[in-house]
């Protein structure tokens, strides 16, 4: 590859918490926290004010991880080069007023926000 060249990010759908291995759930704490330090991600409710370390990011990380499933809420991962370049979570909520009020949760630790 040149210098010209920019790798294809690759995406991967994760929809059960068996799909989301260890180090993966490692890397998306370590992304999450990167990106929130830098001012550009939502700050989980449970943790503190920047700056942040993947250690107060894993909780949440974990607790997405267990709520993972096909009908109501799917894990996007982008990779470029087998390295982890962003995530998105989306949510489908059952009731009617919550599906209009709830947004999607995005991280990137490249992207501006």
């Amino acid at each position: 590859m040149t210098a010209s060249e920019v790798a294809a990010p690759a995406f991967t759908q994760l929809t059960r918490p068996s799909e989301l291995s260890s180090s993966m759930r490692r890397e998306l704490a370590a992304c999450w926290a990167a990106v929130v330090n830098a001012g550009g991600a939502v700050v989980p409710a449970d943790c503190p004010l920047p700056p942040l370390t993947s250690a107060h990011t894993e909780a949440t990380v974990d607790r997405i991880a267990g709520e993972l499933a096909p009908e109501h809420r799917r894990l996007v991962v982008a990779t470029v080069d087998g390295a982890l370049a962003g995530w998105l979570l989306v949510r489908r909520e059952a009731h009617p007023l919550e599906a209009s009020c709830s947004p999607s949760e995005a991280t990137s630790p490249s992207a501006p926000t």
